[in-house]
């Protein structure tokens, strides 16, 4: 009798951790297995997520997207509250203790608050997506994928480019599917 696929992984998942624990320093050689399994998968899943994107927006047309925004904006703007409701919560709840050394000065709130603008400004808006899908930055490479998408979206004859970019998320895929066959032996090194 063969084990479902979701009971293997989770099967190799618990092995990994108890051969970590009991093994420990043994189980060093698996290291490159597993580490070579991350990077394969690393390697399809930001182009997915980008031509996927680009695919669904660019697939619609402006009048379909004018009523889906019509239907889920309310919802999309309590969403969003919600979470800047909720990050703003987590961040009071983190104490300041003032330090006080003559060496070291604090920096202000406002310079806190404008650097972290910058950075959030930086995750999320894609100034380089090759720099940005180099160093796996998702949300600038998901909002890359929507201004693409959106510019798709209103060009003309566009079928024949929605077609290069639906064989290349059917090329990632297929690979994804490959990865997903081998992932009891990937997960294994990598949970130890």
């Amino acid at each position: 009798m063969r084990l479902p696929f979701g009971y293997q992984v989770l099967l190799a998942v618990i092995a990994g951790i108890i051969a970590g624990l009991f093994f420990g320093p043994l189980t060093a050689y698996l290291r490159p297995i597993g580490s070579v399994y991350t990077m394969l998968l690393q390697m399809v899943v930001l182009p997915y997520v980008c031509l996927s994107i680009i695919l669904g927006l660019g697939s619609l047309t402006p009048s379909k997207i004018k009523n889906i925004f019509k239907k889920c904006v309310q919802f999309w703007i309590l969403l969003w509250a919600l979470i800047f409701v909720f990050i703003y919560l987590f961040c009071l709840l983190i104490p300041h203790h003032p330090i006080g050394s003559f060496l070291f000065q604090p920096p202000s709130a406002g310079v806190v608050r404008k650097a972290l603008v910058d950075n959030i400004v930086t995750y999320l808006i894609p100034e380089n997506p090759i720099y940005d899908f180099l160093n796996s930055i998702v949300p600038a490479i998901a909002v890359f994928g929507m201004i693409v998408g959106f510019a798709l979206m209103v060009i003309e004859k566009k079928e024949p480019l929605l077609g290069f970019v639906e064989k290349g998320d059917q090329i990632i895929e297929k690979i994804l599917v490959w990865l997903a066959k081998i992932s009891p032996i990937g997960v294994f090194p990598t949970s130890r």
